[in-house]
């Protein structure tokens, strides 16, 4: 029987008589209410603890609810039910762990192909800078003409190593969390116009196409919209196939947008949004050059503007890159 300390309730079956008490019990206490239960069973006794307790007292309305929870009063039962949870939470704890491992395996996978690429790319511009700088030494009756062509060649390699380091500390201060931006204003299509010049003195055997609707004034950071944009389009150069590149600048009343077109080897489905993940290529590093940095780069240079770069294109059919800027200065915050 359940007595007033609740220490034992033993039930009977077919009887009512220690349900009801329990019940009652529990509609009169605001505070859980432990206790046991024996069931009759055909192979003996059945021993239960129980805890009771009144989720809504009764009122006029209607009857009071009561809540019993039974856990099986069975050493043995309790025990594996024990060891289940146990081997439940060694099961989580594994998972986790090897979801740690696999971060960690890719990490370091991250880290060792990037050392290995950037190995190779600072190494090729040295090697040509060493080589090109023995054959200065080595003919020193050329004439100026000559020697001129030689020190263009060393000051190309010499901006290339330049360009490699910058983009390296420039992922530095990005992870970091430290990229500031110098906002003024400017006309973005006249930045568009004076990046291409420059790109078509160092690659004039590729056709170059500005397209540009009227100013696009706006307050920006000079230097890193210059970045993010040169970035796009030594993207479309290393993989344009030589083919005409198009640069258009169009502006509304929201924003400016700078759309690079090539018609080179195109994007796959599945890597318009791969390729902007750090070190990571339209093609394989056995068939460009670079540290996979630059489209990495620009979409962060964009995103610290409050701005959107979108790639679109098909295998084989070229691509196209684009970069909208916000025009006020509140929606860089």
């Amino acid at each position: 029987m359940i007595d007033q300390n609740l220490r034992l309730a033993s039930l009977v079956e077919n009887s009512e008589t220690e349900v009801t008490a329990l019940l009652r019990l529990g509609t009169e206490n605001r505070s859980s209410i432990a206790g046991k239960i024996v069931w009759r069973t055909p192979k003996g006794p059945k021993a239960c603890q129980i805890v009771a307790w009144c989720a809504r007292p009764p009122d006029e309305a209607g009857a009071a609810l009561i809540i019993i929870r039974c856990d099986s009063d069975d050493e043995v039962v309790n025990r594996l039910r024990e060891l289940n949870e146990q081997l439940n939470i060694l099961k989580s704890e594994l998972i986790a762990r090897r979801q740690v491992e696999r971060g960690l395996v890719g990490a370091l996978k991250a880290r060792d192909d990037f050392v290995g690429i950037a190995a190779h790319e600072l190494r090729n511009p040295l090697n040509v800078f060493h080589l090109t700088l023995q054959l200065l030494y080595r003919m020193p009756q050329k004439s100026g003409n000559d020697i001129r062509g030689i020190l263009d060649k060393l000051r190309a390699q010499l901006n290339r190593i330049n360009s490699l380091v910058d983009h390296l500390l420039d992922v530095t201060c990005i992870r970091a969390g430290k990229l500031e931006l110098d906002l003024e204003k400017f006309d973005l299509s006249e930045l568009i116009r004076e990046i291409v010049r420059r790109f078509a003195e160092l690659h004039p055997d590729i056709p170059l196409v500005v397209r540009v609707n009227g100013a696009a004034a706006g307050n920006w950071d000079r230097f890193r919209i210059d970045q993010a944009v040169s970035n796009l389009i030594s993207n479309a150069i290393k993989y344009g196939l030589r083919k005409p590149i198009t640069v258009a600048v169009s502006v509304d009343d929201k924003k400016a947008c700078v759309a690079v077109q090539d018609q080179g080897i195109g994007i796959a489905p599945d890597d318009s949004e791969r390729i902007f993940e750090r070190f990571e290529r339209a093609v394989s590093q056995s068939h460009t050059e670079g540290l996979g940095l630059g489209l990495w780069i620009a979409k962060r240079v964009v995103e610290a503007h409050g701005g959107l770069i979108i790639a679109e294109g098909q295998a084989g059919r070229g691509a196209v890159f684009t970069i909208q800027l916000p025009l006020s200065k509140e929606q860089h915050a």
